[in-house]
């Protein structure tokens, strides 16, 4: 991926459109912090759309937190998409302490018609949309799942996500963990249900129509993207007008980069999350 320098830019919030939906737990949590804190430190990552509306490609819960503490716009990390800085790929979902078994009757009771199969079908089947998601538990003998009767790929999606998200916890996972994990142990002590591949233009077709899908499905690896910024939320908050917060964060963004150094770190890091 090539990085660009990055582009910060104020958006309406009416302009903004998502494409997954976000956790009433996780939105309140981070509107507790900011409210705590005063600083927006990382951007939401946006990309422009037609008729001057944007698609948010990352940081849904912190919109809806901003939001919901009254801002009217927000600052974003403008981007292409598609582009070369922009790699779309997809989460799955790790279920501790679930079996197999148990994970099928439960996906039944949803409508959902289940298949056994092996990886390499699951996976051309998950590609071509046959299925809308498959499970394992051993990474080779899966159950590929076919959706409800009469429901859409994200309907289907927020239908499955949303009843085990509801029975107890669950954890993204990345391709590169799951690879992790299975190197730990040959057989990961749960179900991990993964999803197929979307794209960008898919995305950007789920913005205009309303559509979402459910949270923690898209992830959306941004080369060049900026941290630790720390915008006053006072600013965002105050009753100026649009033309007023622009320039101010021009001139705000300007200063900053005049007394601050900017760092690019290209290389793929491990992080400890509390």
């Amino acid at each position: 991926m090539h990085a660009e320098f990055p582009r910060l830019q104020l958006l309406a919030l009416e302009e903004v459109l998502f494409h997954e939906e976000v956790g009433a737990e996780r939105v309140e949590r981070l509107r507790a912090q900011l409210m705590q804190s005063g600083l927006l430190r990382n951007p939401p990552i946006a990309a422009p759309l037609e008729h001057g509306r944007f698609v948010l490609l990352d940081g849904a819960t912190r919109v809806t937190a901003l939001q919901r503490l009254g801002c009217s716009a927000i600052v974003a990390q403008l981007v292409d998409y598609p582009g070369a800085g922009v790699e779309l790929r997809t989460w799955s979902h790790f279920l501790p302490q679930w079996e197999l078994e148990e994970f099928e009757e439960h996906i039944r009771r949803l409508g959902f018609r289940p298949h056994r199969c092996s990886a390499a079908q699951a996976r051309h089947a998950l590609a071509n949309r046959a299925f809308v998601a498959a499970a394992t538990m051993d990474g080779e003998q899966m159950l590929a799942l076919q959706p409800p009767e009469g429901l859409s790929v994200a309907s289907s999606l927020r239908r499955l996500v949303h009843a085990y998200a509801s029975t107890g916890t669950f954890q993204r996972v990345s391709e590169e963990e799951i690879a992790l994990l299975r190197h730990q142990a040959a057989q990961l002590p749960g179900v991990l249900v993964v999803f197929p591949s979307f794209t960008p233009l898919e995305i950007r077709q789920l913005a205009l129509s309303g559509e979402r899908l459910p949270a923690g499905i898209t992830r959306h690896i941004i080369a060049g993207r900026l941290l630790q910024v720390n915008i006053p939320l006072a600013e965002l908050l105050s009753p100026t007008s649009m033309e007023e917060k622009t320039q101010w964060l021009q001139q705000w963004w300007h200063e900053r980069l005049r007394h601050h150094r900017m760092r690019y770190y290209p290389e793929p890091t491990f992080v400890l999350e509390e």
